[in-house]
């Protein structure tokens, strides 16, 4: 590196405004009335018109940041560039005519200029203007690059001097922009070098992984129309499969790089073709950008070229700017410098500097969201909305900072950190938040399409409406309007921070809540007892909504005042309101009532609580107009308890009624057989007035059965089908068996001491429903097995023609019952159920038969006695929502009575029987009847 013959402190006197043309550098016209040369001395900067602050400045000035800048004419000693930010990338190629070429941004290239009318040595230096647009070291007045602690990776296309020709010439700008004419589809030798030559320094740029490439060079336009420009290109490009430069490109926006064109200096309509090439290749735009120039009063610059076909990637940055010289090659030394010069050339460098801004502010966006947060916050030029002058606009990163105005694509952030948009976000597109941190969108009046919070937190704290949302993760809310759908994921998270912060509008458009519920505690902060805390959902104009909330956030402030939260769920609205914290009682309720009310108030603070349906329906009413219409007795599983109950007593009454099968043919001839066919019916009613206490049974019975009767014993047994429906207030409930019982006696003389012993089982299919002012709460299904046995001892006597039968036994019940789980609204689960009874039976028969011509007429008396020795109540502990409810049965009693009056008709081998019984329970009665057809053989 050379010895600079000056001190840094002097660099303001060498200074000076020297006009020229360099690449796309154009000459300031003095006597132009619409764009004045600045004074000789004063510093042209571009931070000011592109909203670049101090501030901004300071905090974002790309550090971290890749550039890459294709040019020529590059002067990396200049003062003002800071070396360890400037890289240089070497690389070599071999042309057509087989010459190894070398290609080194270090070098300082010369050129020759004409001025008046004499030859002039100068450095060739638009490549080291272009950089230090980007990254200068600011200087005084001067305020440096935009972006002056990006790494600026630099290229050149010009050879510099090789091993193999020493007499190589380096070519000037101006010969370059000849040669460029046709740069992009040309087929001479000289164009395909230099293609390949701007093809390689892309792909030097895109093996460093650069974020985005500056090119401050172009193809001369086309004059006319799009339809001129689609004529001379369009096919071409189509066809150039094999372009290297078009490849080139193609892999660098593959690899996620940013590509930066200015439009061209020859004030056309239309830009060179390099700055539209999307228009051909759309799969380049949204990594592409192409830049004009504007002057101070931000006009479009005389010399400036149009953005045209490639308005929809456009922007405007200013173009007349103090750029770095350097000054003293016909001396043979470097004297360093600040000039005055214009061109779209220094208008695109502003745009690169202003991405490295961006890409060191918003880290986490992708290439095309920091393109798009470019476009969309330009401030808008010319026609209202993107035009052909104009594109989109001049950039402003005093807004661009602050997030994107527009969502051209459907796009996903991902954030580690937490970060704040404050800038209005609109667009018909979709946002997808993604990454555990919080991302606020700050803006007013945000329209968008859809919303997508897959993870961290999306907090609206302004006015936003969205047509759809579906919320997995956490979204907090102070003005959202949904125009067609919400939904919200189990485990998600609701905040609201407004007194009425959600809106759900329009006809079809559905809210389906879930995940958890949380209001700001600002908005308690005076809340008193009955007084509405925030309409959590407003819907209207047809809208409707669904579901609930797994949890809502309690409240410190509400508890400090002894008050507490409950959620209203209206049909056109859902209201969080602060009632007193106290419990539900009902000092006349029975135990069940009160186990009810207990599960009631723990329900409260459920889930069950947070959505729309009975309980809420209920709590409403309970809380307003002290109402508890019962519901604590129907929440209860006693329907359930009572139907085992009546299981447990049915098959110890069953036991004593296979006796008196045996007592029935006791006195049949011996090895007699009879076989039969059964009907009976049972109808079972409470005499309890309490609302859960009162129990209705009804039971159909038919079957088959047989008895044997041998010389001192009897065998008897039968197979049935038995139908049971209980019916409570608010609950019903199924009970099918299948039942099968034998029963054999042991008698050593016809008339005395004698030995039963009875074994039944059956199997059970059960089903409930408990209902609530006529809608259902839930239902449930489950199956079980019931064993039963006895062992009875008693004594036949026989008085004149009378027989009279006293006995008394042992019984075992056992019933096993699965799991009952219900469906519905307010579902409870409960453990299966396993009960073993031990009862003592004793009963006393009495018959006597007359003889009517060929019939047999047979009257007879039965009375039996069951106690339980332990069978308590059914007792059970059903689940809701993860509450306990207890419940225990109230029909039957513990001691159990029958009496029975009965007839056999016998005719021939024909035989009838009908009977009649009354059982007699401490909370009930129950009539059953009997029919039996056999035949005796």
């Amino acid at each position: 590196m050379s010895n600079y013959p000056w001190k840094r402190t002097l660099l303001a006197i060498v200074i000076g405004i020297v006009m020229t043309s360099k690449g796309y550098a154009e000459d300031i016209d003095e006597n132009d009335e619409q764009q004045q040369a600045p004074q000789s001395g004063q510093m042209v900067n571009p931070h000011d018109g592109i909203g670049l602050t101090e501030q901004i400045s300071a905090q974002y000035s790309g550090d971290g940041v890749k550039v890459g800048v294709i040019d020529s004419g590059f002067m990396n000693e200049h003062p003002l560039f800071n070396q360890q930010k400037l890289h240089s990338l070497t690389f070599e190629i071999t042309d057509n005519d087989g010459n190894k070429k070398i290609f080194d941004a270090n070098h300082y290239e010369l050129e020759t200029e004409d001025e008046n009318g004499e030859q002039k040595t100068v450095y060739s230096m638009h490549g080291g203007q272009v950089a230090g647009i980007i990254g200068a070291n600011s200087f005084f007045q001067y305020r440096g690059g935009v972006a002056k602690n990006a790494d600026v990776y630099l290229t050149t296309t010009e050879a510099t001097e090789t091993p193999q020709d020493d007499d190589t010439d380096d070519s000037d700008n101006s010969k370059d922009n000849d040669k460029s004419l046709e740069l992009l589809l040309g087929n001479e030798a000289e164009i395909k070098d230099h293609r390949n030559t701007i093809a390689t320094a892309f792909a030097q740029h895109t093996a460093n992984k650069v974020f985005v490439i500056n090119n401050s060079w172009n193809e001369d336009p086309v004059d006319g129309t799009a339809r001129v420009m689609d004529d001379k290109y369009k096919s071409g490009i189509e066809k150039a499969t094999d372009n290297v430069l078009i490849n080139a490109i193609k892999d660098a926006v593959k690899k996620d790089t940013l590509i930066v064109f200015a439009a061209g200096n020859e004030s056309k309509q239309q830009p060179g073709i390099m700055a539209a090439l999307p228009r051909y290749l759309p799969e380049l735009e949204k990594h592409y950008l192409s830049v004009i120039a504007v002057d101070d009063g931000e006009n479009i610059a005389d010399y400036s070229n149009r953005c045209g076909v490639s308005k929809n990637w456009c922007v405007a940055a200013p173009g007349t700017l103090s750029v770095l010289v350097t000054e003293g090659a016909e001396q043979n030394i470097k004297l360093p410098g600040l000039q005055v010069q214009q061109g779209t050339s220094f208008a695109a460098p502003v745009v690169t500097g202003s991405l490295a801004v961006l890409k060191q502010r918003f880290q986490y966006f992708t290439a095309t969201q920091m393109r798009d947060t470019l476009l969309t916050t330009a401030t808008d030029l010319g026609a209202k909305g993107v035009d052909d002058v104009f594109g989109w606009g001049l950039i402003n990163l005093s807004k661009a900072i602050n997030g994107p105005s527009q969502l051209l694509n459907n796009e996903t952030y991902t954030l580690s950190s937490d970060d704040r948009w404050n800038n209005p976000l609109t667009g018909e597109y979709r946002l997808t938040k993604q990454g555990p941190a919080t991302l606020t969108l700050a803006g007013e009046n945000n329209r968008l399409k859809e919303i997508r919070v897959e993870e961290g937190k999306l907090a609206l704290t302004n006015t936003t409406s969205v047509d759809q949302i579906r919320n997995e993760s956490n979204l907090a809310l102070t003005a959202l309007t949904v125009n067609q759908a919400f939904y919200a994921k189990t485990g998600s998270q609701l905040e609201l921070f407004a007194q009425q912060a959600f809106t759900a509008q329009g006809k079809g458009t559905v809210v389906n809540l879930n995940g958890v519920l949380s209001v700001t505690e600002s908005l308690k902060q005076n809340a008193q007892a009955g007084q509405i805390i925030a309409d959590v959902l407003v819907v209207k104009n047809g809208a409707t909504y669904m579901g609930g909330f797994e949890q809502l956030i309690s409240s410190d402030t509400l508890n400090a005042k002894g008050l507490r939260q409950d959620l209203y769920f209206k049909d056109d609205r859902i209201e969080l309101k602060a009632n007193p914290n106290q419990p539900f009682t009902d000092p006349q309720a029975n135990n069940n009532g009160q186990n009810g009310l207990q599960a009631l108030n723990a329900l409260r603070d459920s889930s069950t609580a947070w959505k729309k349906g009975l309980y809420n329906d209920w709590l409403q009413r309970a809380i307003e107009h002290n109402d508890l219409q019962n519901f604590h007795y129907a929440i209860g599983n006693t329907i359930y308890a009572d139907s085992l109950d009546l299981l447990r007593n049915n098959a110890a009454i069953g036991l004593t009624e296979t006796d008196n099968h045996l007592y029935r043919y006791h006195d049949s001839k011996t090895d007699s057989v009879r076989v039969w066919v059964e009907s009976d019916g049972q109808k079972y009613k409470s005499d309890h007035h309490q609302f859960d206490q009162k129990t209705e049974v009804k039971t159909r019975h038919t079957g088959m059965g047989f008895a044997y009767k041998a010389e001192k014993s009897i065998l008897t047994g039968n197979l049935t089908r038995t139908k049971s429906d209980v019916t409570k207030n608010q609950a019903s409930a199924t009970i099918k068996q299948i039942e099968a019982n034998v029963a054999l006696r042991y008698m050593p003389l016809a008339n005395g001491w004698f030995m039963d012993v009875t074994g039944k089982i059956a199997r059970l299919d059960y089903k409930q429903n408990r209902q609530f002012n006529s809608a259902s709460l839930a239902s449930g299904a489950n199956k079980g097995w019931l064993f039963g046995s006895e062992l009875r001892t008693g004594y036949n006597l026989a008085i004149n023609d009378w027989y009279l039968e006293p006995s008394a036994g042992l019984q075992a019940i056992r019933l096993n019952m699965q799991q009952l789980t219900e469906n519905g609204e307010l579902a409870t689960s409960t453990s299966s159920f396993h009960k073993t009874d031990v009862n003592l039976s004793s009963g006393l028969h009495l018959k006597r038969a007359f003889d009517l011509s060929d019939w047999k007429i047979t009257p007879n008396f039965d009375l039996s006695y069951i106690r339980h020795l332990n069978g308590k109540p059914s007792y059970l502990e059903s689940r809701l929502n993860g509450i306990a409810i207890h419940s225990e049965s109230t029909t039957f009693s513990k001691n159990i009575a029958v009496f029975g009056l009965g007839m056999m008709l016998e005719k021939g081998n024909w035989l009838l029987s009908t009977d009649i019984h009354r059982r007699v329970f401490k909370n009930g009665k129950t009539t059953d009847w009997q029919v039996k057809v056999g035949l005796s053989f």
